[in-house]
């Protein structure tokens, strides 16, 4: 399914970014062995320990193998038995091929088979003629017919090797599946090679030729998602053993470039070409530089293209910033401005407290005043005095009085309700007829008329009531005051619009 394909796709990738681990495992083999190697006193010993780091370097760095293989033969020739010496040229023969030497894979080939190995060495034998000629043949990929001739005879050799490999064995099931396979038995092989690669470890080099093997078979039964798997397994066992001389990563890397994960396979084919040159294998340098163009300049055109979106993106990003910032300005300018007419709102509410208090103080002075007037009529009255009630009332000083009062309240109510209004008052009015109020000093009666108008008072008749004033004698100060004002026309309207604190 695509959730396991790209599961082991990320698998992959983790075990490339780490594939330092158990190269670095190979190399530290190799350092333990030459020291054994530079110890060692005994020819046979010494033979053992170089055949040994040969097969260690044998897909690690193919010219280090082969200079041990030589120098095992060599040694072999003077202090070897023909079984250790036929070892030695079997593993020179495995690998020449992949550096291109292949007449001299021919030689050392027919020198083993004209001087004939000795007893129960076939399976080596005919497992490095399976493996030489398939080496040839991947050397011949645009021509055919040659590369048909090569892969028949490692056929061949791979059909006499069953008969020499211990029965249900790792590499007897190994070989036949591929034996199935290359004979056009697909079901048989898969069946086969499956049930290999559930008993083997990652880390078996076996496990990495099965899947590889199982990926050609999906891929000739248009398995797409089967064949991306099985090469993306048998390339994690490559890296799990720590093997570079490999095809299968640098395969995968074809395959996914092919269907679009073009990121992917640049570092496939990147992380092949760099094993191929570290192992010093010409095949898979050729290999892996055919696709690696192709594969570069796909990646640089998907690096466009990414760049070009992270523009967008940025721009986009910044646009975005420009206009959250911008609302955030406003909502910070809507806040000071609530919090502004919040203030306003306490200020007035203060105010209609202050108001209200003067109110019902002036009120309390009222029925203060009404009380004691009441009593000093009872007691009069009472005593027989009606006279002196006659002349109380006819003074009027007991009106006058309560008119001082109310003066005294509505100048201070009114000029903490609007501090300029004497100025503002002045700014309407001819320079020569501005009022002076010095501090301290009540408001005439001009301006106690003004700020009733200002209040909303207009009618000459309440005016009157309020200030204790004829009519006529308010009509008179309103005509005085509009002649002394700068516009007589608007002088009124001009009074209304006066704001408050």
């Amino acid at each position: 399914s695509n959730k396991d394909l790209e599961k082991t796709l990320s698998r992959l990738d983790k075990a490339l970014y780490r594939r330092e681990i158990p190269i670095k495992l190979r190399s530290q083999k190799v350092d333990s062995l030459r020291s054994l190697l530079l110890t060692s006193s005994q020819a046979t010993d010494s033979l053992r320990i170089i055949l040994e780091l040969g097969d260690t370097y044998n897909t690690l760095n193919i010219d280090s193998a082969l200079w041990f293989y030589n120098l095992g033969l060599s040694t072999a020739e003077h202090n070897g038995t023909s079984e250790i010496k036929t070892r030695f040229i079997l593993r020179k023969a495995t690998f020449l091929p992949l550096l291109g030497f292949f007449s001299d894979t021919e030689e050392a080939l027919y020198s083993v088979e004209e001087a004939g190995f000795p007893p129960g060495m076939e399976a080596e034998y005919y497992d490095a003629v399976r493996q030489a000629n398939f080496y040839v043949g991947l050397f011949f990929r645009d021509y055919p017919a040659v590369r048909e001739h090569f892969l028949k005879r490692s056929l061949e050799a791979q059909h006499h090797l069953l008969e020499y490999l211990p029965e249900n064995s790792p590499r007897k099931l190994l070989n036949r599946g591929e034996a199935y396979f290359y004979d056009r038995e697909y079901n048989k092989a898969r069946t086969t090679l499956e049930a290999l690669i559930a008993d083997l470890s990652e880390s078996n080099p076996l496990y990495a030729r099965a899947c590889h093997v199982l990926a050609d078979i999906a891929r000739l039964n248009g398995d797409s998602n089967g064949y991306i798997y099985y090469l993306a397994l048998s390339a994690l066992g490559d890296v799990r053993s720590g093997t570079l001389e490999v095809a299968s990563l640098q395969e995968l890397g074809n395959v996914l470039y092919i269907n679009g994960d073009v990121d992917r396979a640049h570092d496939y084919m990147n992380v092949a070409l760099e094993n191929a040159v570290d192992c010093h294998v010409p095949l898979r340098m050729i290999e892996a530089s055919r696709m690696l163009p192709l594969v570069q300049r796909a990646h640089e055109d998907s690096e466009k293209r990414a760049m070009t979106f992270l523009w967008i993106a940025l721009i986009l990003a910044i646009m975005a910033l420009a206009v959250t910032a911008f609302a955030v300005f406003r909502i910070r300018m809507k806040q000071k401005e609530l919090e502004f007419l919040t203030a306003k709102l306490a200020d007035a509410g203060k105010m209609k407290d202050d108001y209200l208090s003067q109110f019902l103080r002036l009120c309390s002075i009222y029925m203060e005043k009404l009380t004691s007037f009441n009593r000093m009529v009872h007691r009069k009255l009472t005593a027989g005095k009606a006279d002196d009630l006659i002349k109380l009332t006819k003074t009027g000083k007991m009106v006058e009085e309560l008119s001082e009062e109310f003066y005294d309240v509505f100048d201070d109510a009114l000029l903490n309700l609007y501090p300029d209004f004497v100025s503002e008052v002045n700014n309407l009015l001819l320079p020569e007829e501005r009022m002076v109020m010095k501090e301290g000093e009540r408001m005439n009666v001009e301006l106690r008329i003004l700020a009733l108008m200002r209040l909303g008072i207009t009618d000459a008749t309440h005016i009157a009531r309020m200030l204790n004033y004829s009519v006529n004698t308010i009509y008179t100060y309103r005509n005085k005051l509009k002649n002394k004002a700068k516009d007589r026309e608007s002088f009124e309207a001009q009074i209304m619009s006066i704001k408050s604190k």
